[in-house]
């Protein structure tokens, strides 16, 4: 799986993963800190792949470099081949390209083997990393977009108002929902 073409995401499609990543900020970031950074930048490249961020794509390959990556290793992220990539991330980067293909309506099946593999608190903090990678892209994709209209190229599939909330309103909105998560109940995941 090569870098997938740019994906188009709907403001409500948007609100709710932006929510989403919100409310692991303010009630899971400990969980965060359990995956180490060559783990998560790996899930993280995972996810952008099949969202067809070019910005993401591009600060996670560097990050992977950075964290010691192989070449190997970042090639077969890249290309969707999990052969060559520890098999302890294994689970969890199948497990994030299917995330990341149904937008966030994963099989809760499929998260409790990862749940049972890896524990629940690591478990946790892969599910945190892909839902603010899901948000990354999304806004992502958006300033994208935005600067693309700026250089007066064709964008398929974007319309000008969603890039504009997506890639720039939304961080205005980001103490707000986080203040709001802070005072909702913690979902069991």
């Amino acid at each position: 799986m090569s870098m997938s073409e740019q994906r188009y995401f709907s403001i409500r499609t948007f609100n709710r993963t932006f929510f989403d990543a919100m409310y692991m900020i303010a009630k899971y970031r400990k969980y965060l800190k359990k995956i180490d950074k060559k783990f998560k930048s790996s899930i993280m490249l995972v996810v952008t792949n099949v969202n067809g961020c070019r910005l993401c794509s591009h600060h996670h390959t560097s990050e992977l470099l950075k964290s010691g990556a192989s070449n190997i290793e970042l090639k077969a992220l890249i290309e969707g081949n999990f052969g060559e990539v520890d098999p302890y991330q294994v689970k969890a980067l199948l497990f994030a390209e299917h995330y990341a293909d149904v937008t966030g309506d994963y099989d809760s099946n499929a998260f409790d083997t990862i749940k049972q593999y890896y524990g629940n608190e690591i478990a946790i903090g892969i599910l945190a990393s892909i839902k603010l990678i899901m948000f990354g892209n999304m806004n992502g994709i958006s300033l994208g977009n935005i600067l693309n209209r700026v250089r007066f190229k064709k964008i398929s599939n974007s319309r000008f108002f969603t890039d504009i909330y997506n890639g720039i309103i939304a961080y205005l909105l980001v103490p707000i929902m986080i203040f709001i998560n802070l005072f909702r109940s913690r979902i069991e995941y």
